[in-house]
């Protein structure tokens, strides 16, 4: 199983968008993660590929960041994602 590139492993912690926690993989087996938010008071929830539970991507590795723009800034906020995404993997390189 595979969440944003990375293999999904038994003890992972996820946070999960709505409920904004983090949960424990406990399993993973056949596409399917079951992410432990008990902590929560939600119990098992089942994860699919890449973060999805029924049809929303709802797991991520860390809390996402929204980066809400201006009316007209959609250029820049897109050249400054690609320049933190190049200094993102030059890290994770050296």
């Amino acid at each position: 199983m595979i969440l944003n590139g990375d293999e999904v492993k038994v003890g992972d912690k996820l946070y999960h968008l709505t409920l904004q926690s983090y949960g424990t993989v406990e399993t993973v087996l056949h596409g399917t993660a079951r992410v432990n938010m008990q902590h929560r008071g939600r119990g098992i929830i089942n994860m699919g590929e890449n973060g999805m539970v029924a049809g929303q991507k709802l797991f991520y590795w860390h809390k996402p960041i929204i980066i809400e723009p201006k009316k007209h800034q959609q250029a820049l906020i897109d050249n400054a994602m690609i320049l933190l995404q190049n200094a993102i993997e030059l890290a994770e390189e050296g």
